[in-house]
């Protein structure tokens, strides 16, 4: 096998040992050696792909959020509407980033990371660009295709990444709180609150 294809399964080895990791417990307590137990590699061998936890949790983070900008893309046929592409992003970011619990664990522990370092802080302030985009670029065209009210993208983006990081929070301090459905259900209806044209009125 070429060296370059096992330093790759090597780094995604890694990179799947760490957030099994941070899926069973707290930053605090892992350890490079927990990571590469973890990961199923030497120990020696991390130190070839990273020099510190840090620089895992920075590659971790990119590759995570470049996985799921992958699968959103996926999701959208060329000729679904704009309604259509809105909801489907809503039902995966709903199924993956409130419901899963792995990686509400995950990333609970990647907040308490950014809480206490500026590099990790930035790191997942990029990450959170990503999302907005990815739901700011189904806004912009559905106001071009005349299905969305001409409301601000970048402003529309951000409320509905906003209320799917305060529903996170909530059901993962109490997973009894609510349905997927129920939650899906709740984001549409602020979705065709915010941006049917018969329910807004936009003034230039």
């Amino acid at each position: 096998m070429p060296r370059k294809k096992i330093t790759s399964q090597r780094r995604k080895q890694i990179l799947e040992g760490f957030f099994e990791c941070l899926a069973r417990g707290g930053h605090e307590q892992i350890t490079i050696k927990d990571i590469a137990n973890a990961a199923n590699v030497s120990y020696g061998v991390m130190h070839y792909y990273f020099k510190s936890k840090k620089e895992i949790v920075f590659a971790f983070v990119e590759d995570y959020v470049s996985q799921q900008e992958e699968i959103l893309r996926g999701l959208v046929a060329p000729d679904d509407p704009s309604w259509e592409r809105l909801k489907k992003t809503l039902l995966f970011l709903v199924e993956k980033f409130i419901f899963d619990q792995k990686v509400d664990r995950v990333f609970l522990n990647l907040y308490q990371m950014a809480s206490n370092d500026e590099d990790i802080r930035r790191c997942m302030k990029n990450s959170y660009k990503h999302f907005r985009k990815a739901i700011r670029d189904i806004i912009e065209y559905g106001i071009l295709q005349g299905e969305f009210a001409r409301v601000n993208p970048e402003k529309s983006a951000l409320l509905f990444v906003g209320c799917m990081e305060g529903l996170f929070l909530q059901v993962a301090m109490d997973p009894a709180l609510s349905s997927k459905k129920a939650i899906f259900d709740l984001l549409c209806e602020i979705a065709s609150l915010q941006l049917d044209p018969k329910k807004r009125t936009i003034v230039d």
